[in-house]
């Protein structure tokens, strides 16, 4: 079987672009720079990802730097921007974790002890797995959050929190 267009002998493709696995731009630029640092050579995917926006930019296809390698998320995705990203999840596995702790019950009500425990200065709870996941989920916003977040954040999760 030949490739149309392509020569007899020519050597296929090395994967069809449906069978490549995307790039998170993020890890990518930490495997290099974390390669560049060890001195040793970055994976295969990472190199070719961020010398690709590297060459973009230079060349002057791409202006932003950000967007040519990939970090730039759509306008209004203030969320989206993968150094963000990871702590947002974090603080929605946690506060996912507090309300399955604070047993059964209405959302709502669960919410609402949960976010008057976050406003608290030295929350009384009950149970030592839920005093230690309202201690990270201090630490991860300090600035505690609204009966209304914790309530969207639980929607968009498991339908059994």
């Amino acid at each position: 079987m030949t490739i149309r267009g392509a020569p007899a002998n020519a050597a296929a493709p090395p994967a069809a672009w449906w069978l490549q696995l995307p790039v998170d731009p993020l890890a990518a630029i930490r495997e290099v720079a974390a390669a560049l640092r060890d001195r040793r050579l970055p994976t295969a995917e990472a190199g070719q990802h961020v010398a690709a926006g590297l060459a973009k930019y230079l060349n002057g296809e791409e202006q932003n730097l950000a967007r040519a390698l990939g970090l730039r998320v759509r306008r209004g995705g203030r969320y989206e921007v993968p150094s963000r990203k990871a702590r947002y999840d974090r603080r929605n596995e946690l506060v996912r974790q507090a309300l399955t702790a604070l047993g059964s019950g209405p959302r709502r009500a669960r919410a609402e002890k949960l976010s008057a425990a976050l406003a608290a200065s030295a929350p009384v709870v009950d149970g030592e797995q839920l005093g230690e996941v309202l201690e990270a989920l201090q630490i991860e916003c300090a600035a505690g959050l609204s009966c209304r977040q914790i309530l969207r954040i639980a929607a968009a999760g498991d339908d059994d929190v």
